[in-house]
Formats: C-alpha cells, sequence, structure tokens
C-alpha cells in the first residue's frame, strides 16, 4: 500500500468519524431515516404522508431556530464591537445560543417520537434493528479513526 493510500484512508475514516462527533445522535434521529427505509418497514401510504407531515414540519421547526441562532450570534457581534464591551450581553447571548441548540435538538427526538407512534410494533421492531446496524457502523467507523489516529 503506497503512502498515498494509506493517508487517503486516514482522511475518510476522520470525515465519517467527525460527521459522528460533530452530528451526533440527532442525525440518526430524522424523520427522513424512517422514509429511506420504507421498503424495510414497508410503510402504507396513508404512513408515508404522515411522515412527510411531520419531516416537514421538523424542517420548519430547525429552520426557524436556526434564524434565531443566527440572530443572537449577530447580536453578539454588537456587543463586541461595542465600547466599551458589554459581558453581560455576552453572557446572555451565549445562554440563548444553548437553549436554542438545546431546542433543536429535542425537535429532532420528539419529531423522531412522532414519526415512530405512526409505525406499528413490528415496523418499530424493524426500525430499532435499522437504527442499531447505523449505530454500530458509526461506533464502527470512530474507533477505527481512533485506532488510526494512535498509531500516528
Amino acid at each position: 500500500m503506497t503512502q498515498d493510500t494509506s493517508e487517503s484512508r486516514g482522511t475518510i475514516r476522520e470525515r465519517l468519524a467527525m460527521r459522528l462527533h460533530y452530528r451526533g445522535t440527532s442525525r440518526l434521529l430524522h424523520v427522513s431515516r424512517i422514509l429511506r427505509a420504507r421498503e424495510i418497514l414497508e410503510l402504507s401510504d396513508k404512513q408515508l404522508l404522515q411522515l412527510r407531515d411531520a419531516r416537514v414540519e421538523l424542517a420548519q421547526k430547525l429552520i426557524k431556530l436556526t434564524s434565531e441562532i443566527r440572530t443572537v450570534r449577530f447580536d453578539t457581534l454588537n456587543a463586541v464591537a461595542t465600547k466599551p464591551a458589554n459581558f453581560e450581553q455576552l453572557r446572555k447571548n451565549a445562554k440563548s445560543i444553548s437553549d436554542l441548540r438545546l431546542q433543536r435538538k429535542t425537535a429532532v427526538i420528539d419529531a423522531f417520537e412522532k414519526a415512530s407512534n405512526v409505525l406499528d410494533d413490528k415496523q418499530k421492531h424493524k426500525l430499532h434493528e435499522h437504527v442499531a446496524e447505523l449505530v454500530d457502523e458509526a461506533w464502527e467507523n470512530e474507533h477505527e479513526a481512533e485506532a488510526d489516529e494512535a498509531e500516528e
């Protein structure tokens, strides 16, 4: 194996591990995961419509929360630019951003729960197995990336 090949493999593994690290478990809980597994789950037309509605509702919430985060970031920049810097405002903004990020994460979890309730017990079991496989792959990729880093 050449140096370039092993470096590119390391880079791919690092990117996979970073994906899990930065996006976390909420990435595994998106309603789109259920829709992508529609053949495995044997979803009915009614279930597909309900899941698509849940996905749209989630997307709207995420857009709103992300917009609010950006607005607070702009306020933070203004607070830094002000003489003297308004440290109390900076603290308030940091807390607000943390709260909004938490709301964004819980919105994903809530939407996944709502989408799961559309499924029958057999479909829930199949979904659990599907998500468990994705988690196993993510863990494996992260572990491989850590092992590669340790070898360096």
